[in-house]
């Protein structure tokens, strides 16, 4: 990393490695920068402020908190972003808007970034141009305020950037075609026509006419699953962009004698009108919402899906694909490592505690083997042993009973809140005896649990409280990450977690100094110097391989979670008015992350095996409250002493989610739930 000795970058921010960081830039201690950026002078960036790799930054620039950059983005100089549509000075919105520039984007000289918009991947916005609306993928705009002029070469697609007329034209464009009408010609004029079954290979069943279209509006911006069209420029001209998700062209339509023929599955818009143009649409079919395609990400979904005689099969979580995004970085991390020759404990190691922790706003990070042994090291690490008691939900996964059980502690069970399923807090204070020592919660399900009340009682009586926090990477109360919100926080990097490694891992999460040491020298032998074992220990260490891994994935957490709280938007919208049907409650006060999307059903395991029979994996978060596992037989509970959490387990459903779910995939599993519920 380089770091230009006028610049000033506040302790605490997060800066890949071979950055370079030029004078007079300021970068605020929250921010984080990913690798082989290349930040110019003059430039300030705040704290919530999240950049990938490979990034360049010109002179001039403000990023603001909100603001959310992936990677290989370009910003030119003096480029303006907002986070605020209606700013105030001195008085500050609870949440700032969020702007999104996606993989790939390049934004120009002076453009004018309105705040809540994404520009899309591949898109490029013109020097000068005020965007007030989303950016489609690898559109160029212009203008104030900015619109459609052309579209980019993508590495995707095999792109013919030169506009073709259709006289003696062919397509690469599967089922395109370019169809010439008989023209008669006399002394009275011309006379063009066309007829059904010989120059159009469908009937017709609607018509439409485009005409007064300004120059600058583009049309269409769609597909049809059914429909096939026929276009025409009867007087004018204007130019259509065909994408077929594999190759994309650009037509001239300028002569009222030849016309274009579109199939389905075919994505089109139509813009550049000249100021006399009138376009004939004919149609295949009457007007259908239901055929049309209007998101392209939905559209490149289903025209990757091969057609066979089998239905999708949509899994309940892809981690393959999102693998596969990332694998050139994951490679890059891996063979750090490997030409290290260091792989225990080392740098990197060091360095993702140091990321995470700043991640978490917290001044401790202690990475470990799992997130089982982050609950328990962090219990041992209080002294919290045999004789003891340790608060939990019952409503919750095994392992956090298990934390409290393998220190020799005894686990006493809380009902949950039945709307948020996390641990209701007024009935912690009728648990509590002599011997409560902490309250363990879990924020289940990636949303929050109520922390200031947990505390107000964890005060009063003396107690610790930790986070079990394995399921809530990236999660918000009232503006703050989970894991800073208690004495402690274990994580667990599993696999299949919101940030999870590729195998096993954890981590200890504080501001309390003494216990991040105690508990490093727990995990690692007991042992601060080697060979010196001063307490008990045992072998728990984050391996140097996974928080290499970690350190990638950790630059991505973000915009996979903003991507899963879409996704839960859209199962909230299609399912919450099925009175059979209860959707996640949503706390205003919290920000979850969604790592798993819960609803209830009276009949859950008859709607499972419906969904499994249509191809839609489900599974069960959790079928057996520990209360009622055999493993805790010898505590005595039985069915019915905690009717909340077992009413919970009997009826809860996990729909697919995750950072690689397409939107058309969650709106195939809405649709088929209405149908059947």
């Amino acid at each position: 990393m380089f770091v230009h000795k006028k610049a000033l970058i506040e302790d605490g921010a997060t800066i890949g490695q071979n950055t370079r960081v030029w004078a007079f830039t300021h970068i605020l201690p929250k921010a984080l920068i990913g690798c082989d950026c290349n930040i110019c002078d003059h430039v300030f960036i705040e704290n919530d402020v999240q950049i990938g790799d490979r990034v360049t930054i010109k002179s001039g620039v403000q990023l603001w908190d909100g603001l959310r950059v992936s990677n290989d983005v370009f910003i030119g100089p003096n480029a303006t972003f907002t986070n605020d549509l209606f700013p105030r000075s001195k008085e500050f919105p609870e949440q700032f808007l969020s702007t999104q520039i996606l993989e790939g984007a390049s934004i120009g000289a002076n453009a004018t970034i309105l705040p809540n918009i994404t520009i899309g991947k591949k898109a490029m916005v013109g020097a000068g141009a005020v965007v007030t609306k989303d950016v489609p993928a690898n559109a160029i705009v212009v203008g104030n305020p900015a619109y459609i002029i052309g579209y980019t070469q993508t590495n995707r697609l095999t792109t013919n950037t030169e506009v073709k007329g259709l006289n003696n034209c062919t397509s690469n464009i599967t089922g395109v075609d370019f169809i010439s009408l008989p023209v008669i010609s006399d002394l009275r004029g011309d006379l063009s026509f066309a007829e059904i079954g010989k120059h159009l290979p469908f009937t017709v069943k609607r018509y439409f006419i485009v005409y007064n279209v300004h120059n600058k509006e583009i049309r269409g911006e769609h597909a049809h699953k059914k429909l096939s069209q026929f276009l025409v420029c009867i007087t004018g001209n204007c130019t259509v962009m065909l994408d077929d998700g594999v190759n994309r062209e650009e037509y001239l339509l300028d002569t009222p004698n030849c016309g274009l023929l579109i199939p389905p599955m075919v994505w089109g818009v139509q813009y550049k009108y000249s100021e006399d143009a009138v376009l004939l649409v004919l149609a295949s079919d009457v007007y259908d919402e239901s055929d049309y395609i209007r998101d392209f990400d939905d559209f490149i979904e289903r025209v990757k899906i091969p057609t066979s005689p089998q239905a999708e099969t949509i899994p309940f979580l892809d981690l393959k694909t999102s693998h596969i995004e990332i694998r050139p970085q994951l490679e890059k991390a891996f063979n750090r490592v490997l030409d290290s020759g260091w792989f225990i404990l080392g740098k990197e190691v060091k360095q993702f505690e140091l990321e995470f922790a700043a991640f978490c706003e917290v001044d401790h990070c202690v990475g470990v083997g799992n997130g089982l042994d982050a609950l328990e090291l962090i219990l041992q690490a209080y002294n919290i042993g045999a004789g003891d008691e340790v608060i939990v939900p019952s409503n919750t996964y095994i392992a956090t009973w298990l934390a409290i059980s393998n220190t020799g502690a005894t686990p006493v069970p809380v009902e949950p809140d039945e709307y948020t399923y996390n641990i209701k807090p007024r009935l912690i204070e009728k648990a509590i005896t002599a011997k409560t020592k902490a309250v363990l919660a879990v924020h289940l399900y990636g949303q929050p649990a109520d922390m200031d009340a947990i505390n107000i009682i964890a005060k009063k009586y003396h107690l610790k409280v930790i986070e079990d926090a394995a399921q809530a990477h990236g999660a918000k109360y009232k503006g703050k990450p989970v894991g800073s919100l208690g004495d402690a926080a274990g994580f667990s990097f599993y696999p299949t977690k919101n940030l999870g490694a590729i195998g096993d891992g954890g981590a200890v999460l504080t501001n309390d100094t003494e216990l991040a040491q105690k508990v490093r020298t727990l995990g690692n032998y007991g042992s601060q110097k080697k060979y010196h074992n001063e307490i008990i220990g045992v072998n728990s260490r984050l391996d140097e391989l996974q928080a290499a891994f970690l350190r990638e994935k950790l630059k991505s957490l973000n915009l996979w979670n903003i991507h899963r709280r879409k996704i839960a938007e859209l199962y909230n919208q299609g399912l919450v008015t099925l009175s059979n049907i209860t959707t996640p409650h949503i706390d205003s006060s919290t920000e979850s992350v969604w790592h798993v999307y819960v609803i209830r059903h009276p009949q859950r395991d008859k709607l499972a095996q419906q969904l499994l029979d249509a191809g839609i994996s489900t599974m069960i978060h959790y079928p057996t409250p520990p209360h009622l596992q055999p493993a805790y037989k010898e505590l005595g509970y039985q069915r019915g002493d905690f009717p909340i959490a077992e009413k919970i387990h009997s009826e809860i459903l996990s729909l697919p989610m995750g950072p690689d779910i397409s939107k058309a995939q969650t709106k195939k599993v809405i649709t088929f739930i209405q149908k059947v519920v």
